[in-house]
């Protein structure tokens, strides 16, 4: 983390600075995980003390020297023997005292709980007697001498627990160390990522930079692709976990393909001996959600290092265990029946086309783009013409509109006219957002509701030409459009597309109350129609964004960036949610 420069955490380096100086008690302890950041925390802190009043001592705990009686301490002390019959503690202490030459002596102690026992009580010695303040850091879940713990146990010096950087954090250390803002989506990806840990995130950052992954587009550093598992950041995760055992390698390996995974269902395909082990160690993490135990690794990059290590066949062999292990208890879950076919997928069993095109419409309701892309072109082979519509306004959504193009090209002429309907409005959604011919996809529209003759069909056409024409700015046609179609009895997704389109043509005629009104009829009725029609989320959201923009109340603005933020969490690549989030942001 040397090459980067000191970001966020203001608030934390208050509080350290403050604590380290506390006239009542002589410094303090910096504690958390591994690689969160302690000692770039601590030398930043220590920058605080004023030079000319302080001498600054580092001391450096290491793995190799803590079995060696003052190992810590070797480089401070003199390297001949004390006199015989002399308090080595007391002689070791003076000698550190030696070096303050009458200002105040500050211990920089780098890794404590790596102190060995002499070392430590040398330190502790000082520090109780006041004759020396320290600021140390110390990774949680590891043992530390008691001389070290007894020190904020007694009051001596105060303990801080520092957490992972927050996504706030995130960006400003992102922005002070590549030059310019990331984007929310990929503050929010390298956040899942690293889950806060400084050391992980600066070398995924790296790695990303390196595989073109992370790159600036127009001003702004983008996350295009999942980073890539540098060298180094596996070499680095294999030191956090350790040798495993061939069982523990198995509840890892089952994790990383499977979490969230019930215990139960973990255990009986490794062995409950194997998965409590796992869970001391940390490779796991076991929590209750209703009742049931709830298996998820200990950090993600584990299981990214897992499964670039799973051989191709031991890999298959793994998702068909998970298949029968899911199977053989039941689908109970809403998710199971998307998971299954996945692993099924993912085993070499294979999928009906029915199932894959469920599985993907649930992926692309959590706004999982690339899995539902892969479950979409998944069910092409056999799902006809229905599979071919999906995938196509699937690409589109997923601003793929040339092979979104590609599909509805490949698609045969559909002799009924539902499925006819249906072509013509995924051509005329590519045509006018994909392609950006908005006048040929209103025409090809007015067109296809003159030759067909059954009005369910027809109306569906009529519904996707309100939305185009409200969206080219053209409110009173508009609105005339979305009366006559609120007059008929319409399903929850029609209703909401109206209500959508309604909204729009509302707010750019400056009845921005009205609209925003509409916007939260149909979101308060999401659920009956979301799984359905998962985009619409974003255009309302829009509207009622620029709702705000459009009366100056920034407090409608905010509401709405708010709900957006929240409805997109989770989401996989980029999307339209994101740009539409990004221009609110904007224009607020």
């Amino acid at each position: 983390m040397k090459r980067w420069p000191f970001a966020g955490r203001r608030q934390e380096l208050e509080d350290l600075v403050r604590l380290a100086r506390d006239p009542t008690a002589q410094g303090v302890v910096i504690a958390g995980p591994a690689g969160v950041g302690k000692s770039r925390l601590a030398g930043e802190a220590l920058t605080h003390f004023h030079a000319a009043k302080v001498t600054l001592v580092p001391v450096r705990a290491t793995k190799a020297a803590s079995s060696i009686p003052n190992g810590a301490l070797a480089d401070l002390i003199p390297r001949q023997h004390p006199p015989h019959l002399v308090n080595t503690l007391r002689w070791a202490a003076d000698e550190l005292l030696a070096h303050a030459r009458g200002r105040v002596l500050v211990l920089a102690v780098d890794d404590a709980h790596l102190l060995d026992s002499h070392s430590a009580e040398v330190i502790a010695s000082l520090v109780r007697a006041r004759q020396a303040r320290m600021v140390a850091t110390l990774r949680t879940g590891e043992p530390a001498p008691d001389a070290v713990t007894l020190l904020w146990r007694e009051g001596h010096v105060r303990r801080y627990d520092t957490d992972p950087l927050s996504d706030l954090d995130v960006a400003a250390v992102l922005t002070a160390a590549l030059g310019a803002q990331p984007d929310d989506a990929t503050v929010r990806r390298l956040g899942e990522v690293t889950e806060g840990n400084a050391l992980f995130l600066y070398e995924v950052v790296q790695a990303a930079m390196a595989s073109g992954a992370l790159s600036p587009i127009h001003g702004m550093w983008k996350l295009t692709g999942d980073p890539p598992l540098a060298p180094r950041l596996v070499d680095l995760i294999h030191e956090r976990i350790g040798a495993l055992s061939p069982e523990l390698k198995e509840v890892l390996e089952y994790t990383a393909l499977a979490e969230p995974i019930g215990a139960r269902t973990l255990s009986s395909l490794t062995s409950e001996r194997a998965l409590l082990e796992a869970e001391e160690r940390g490779l796991v993490r076991i929590r209750v959600d209703r009742r049931r135990e709830i298996a998820r690794l200990g950090h993600p990059l584990y299981g990214e290092v897992a499964r670039e290590r799973l051989p191709e066949l031991r890999r298959r062999r793994r998702h068909a265990d998970l298949v029968a292990a899911l199977e053989s208890t039941g689908l109970h879950r809403r998710e199971d029946p998307l998971r299954v076919t996945v692993w099924r997928l993912a085993g070499g069993l294979g999928a009906a086309p029915r199932p894959l095109l469920e599985a993907s419409r649930l992926a692309w309701s959590a706004h999982d783009y690339p899995l539902a892309i892969r479950l979409g072109e998944a069910a092409l082979e056999g799902g006809g013409v229905s599979a071919s519509l999906q995938l196509a306004t699937l690409l589109d959504y997923a601003q793929q509109p040339d092979r979104a193009r590609a599909v509805l090209e490949a698609t045969p002429e559909p002799e009924d006219e539902p499925t006819r309907a249906r072509l013509v409005l995924a051509q005329a959604s590519n045509l006018a957002w994909g392609m950006d011919r908005l006048g040929e996809a209103l025409d090809l529209l007015a067109s296809a509701e003159k030759e067909l003759k059954a009005a369910p069909p027809r109306r569906q056409v009529t519904v996707q030409r309100l939305g185009l024409t409200a969206s080219a700015a053209r409110p009173s046609e508009a609105l005339r459009l979305s009366a006559d179609l609120l007059a008929h009895d319409l399903g929850p997704a029609q209703r909401a597309q109206v209500l959508s389109s309604r909204a729009l043509s509302l707010c750019y005629t400056g009845r921005t109350g009205e609209a925003v009104t509409l916007v939260h009829e149909a979101l308060r009725d999401a659920a009956a129609w979301r799984d359905e029609l998962p985009a619409l989320i974003s255009p309302l959201h829009s509207t009622w964004a620029m709702c705000g923009y459009f009366s100056g109340d920034l407090a409608v603005m905010d509401q709405a960036i708010a709900s957006m933020r929240a409805a997109l969490a989770g989401q996989r690549g980029w999307s339209r949610g994101e740009g539409s989030l990004a221009l609110a942001r904007g224009n607020a």
